[in-house]
């Protein structure tokens, strides 16, 4: 369970406290003709893996795993656990622009070399195209001064690679077979750790959801704890929590008033309009209780058209067919099409009203978008969350349905997905965590 947020003393993002950095940067006196190249960027691993810089420091590859031996791993962090600018800002100035977050860095990284670790950076890079230019000169000279092996990847695009999405993670093993499993004593270090100040959560949670995904628990330190032996403070994850949704659902049923008949028998030719957020579970009720007894789906992702959704309600009716509306279906108006043609067809029109959270829904598009392997399902942009929750009516039969049910989240899980899905998907900025708190 998270700990209590505790005061702290204000700091900028990234500042270390104790003992002063080095005042050396990194050597800029050594003859270009006389450096060895001690950096490469690499190409693209797979298709799908474009926003995802590589990179490989030293000839630092990613030892295979075999039968007897997991892989030690030392992960972490880059600005604000690594180096951190020399100016007031990370962005001013040229790729020289930087310098060690604390002395006690490049001689405690050295030491974890030497203990046998391998030494993976991950880090978000969201930054404007000149600004990555800039930013990939930079890694060079953190390597030249800091003289071992290293492996770098960089989300640079808000997709499944960005942290605490383990996308970075899957790319960095994509061309070692067998998938490595790492060591239980490895670990990974990072500064955004949700405490008071700081000004995200998601290194912290990029741990946690490694270990999820990996099933190997995963250990996680600040870089004040790890570097400076501090005392770690306490922290508070934001957003969305699977786990605590999961035990307050858990004996939950699936649809309310249980008394009502999800799919009645013997009924003539109905209309069932879904109302909810998109990811919020609606095409997985269609196909688990309604595809079987032959209702028309009716979809305007896939018909392209209100219009085209309404027709195909139309002439399913004039043939006796039942219809399931599998759209947002977010106001009384949007509504009004359907149950208008039912009065005209004389028949039955019903509404599934799925009783889903706005963060709920969120983590299951992300879910079923970034984590579920082989999914055929995109994400869906913000707008369409945010535009449903804004125009959004609560259905009612003094609408003219006949009948409400409420339909409840309740995940349907196999195999590691069972795992998975606990993972916290979403990372929310100072700013965003008091937006969602607000919306909570």
């Amino acid at each position: 369970m998270s700990a209590p947020i505790a005061s702290t003393s204000k700091r900028r993002i990234g500042q270390p406290i104790g003992e002063p950095v080095a005042k050396k940067a990194f050597s800029i006196f050594t003859p270009v003709k006389d450096r060895k190249p001690c950096f490469k960027w690499l190409e693209a691993t797979h298709t799908g893996s474009e926003s995802c810089l590589q990179g490989a420091a030293h000839d630092a590859k990613l030892p295979k795993a075999d039968s007897k031996h997991n892989i030690k791993l030392a992960m972490f962090d880059l600005d604000g656990t690594l180096i951190r600018p020399r100016g007031r800002s990370q962005f001013s100035g040229d790729e020289t622009n930087w310098q060690w977050w604390h002395a006690a860095v490049p001689k405690k990284l050295k030491q974890v070399h030497a203990q046998g670790y391998t030494i993976i950076i991950f880090t978000n890079q969201l930054i404007k195209s000149n600004q990555l230019a800039v930013w990939k000169r930079k890694i060079p000279l953190v390597a030249q001064d800091l003289g071992i092996p290293f492996l770098i990847f960089a989300a640079t695009q808000k997709d499944q690679h960005r942290k605490p999405l383990q996308g970075m993670w899957q790319v960095a093993i994509s061309n070692i077979a067998p998938r490595p499993v790492y060591d239980a004593s490895s670990y990974y270090v990072g500064d955004a750790a949700g405490r008071a100040n700081d000004h995200s959560d998601g290194d912290r949670k990029f741990a946690y959801n490694l270990g999820l995904w990996t099933g190997t628990p995963l250990a996680f330190h600040t870089p004040e704890a790890f570097f400076l032996d501090q005392t770690e403070l306490p922290f508070e994850l934001s957003g969305f929590d699977p786990d605590a949704f999961l035990k307050e659902t858990q004996d939950m049923p699936r649809v309310t008033p249980t008394s009502s008949a999800l799919v009645p028998n013997g009924r003539v030719a109905e209309v069932v309009v879904a109302v909810g957020y998109p990811g919020s579970g609606k095409t997985q009720l269609y196909r688990d209780h309604f595809a079987s007894k032959g209702y028309v789906h009716v979809n305007q992702d896939t018909l392209k058209t209100r219009i085209a959704c309404i027709s195909l309600v139309e002439s399913s009716l004039r043939e006796g067919k039942s219809c399931f509306v599998d759209n947002t279906n977010r106001n009384i108006e949007t509504r009004a099409h359907y149950i208008d043609l039912c009065r005209q067809h004389n028949a039955n029109v019903r509404c599934l009203n799925f009783d889903v959270p706005f963060a709920a829904a969120w983590h299951c598009n992300l879910f079923r978008a970034f984590v579920v392997p082989n999914s055929d399902r995109s994400l869906v942009p913000e707008t369409g969350y945010t535009s449903f929750r804004e125009a959004y009516q609560p259905p009612t039969t003094h609408e003219g349905f006949d009948e409400v049910l409420t339909v409840n989240l309740v995940p349907k899980l196999e195999g590691k997905n069972v795992q998975r899905w606990r993972m916290r998907l979403c990372q929310a900025t100072s700013a965003e965590r008091r937006a969602l708190q607000a919306l909570a």
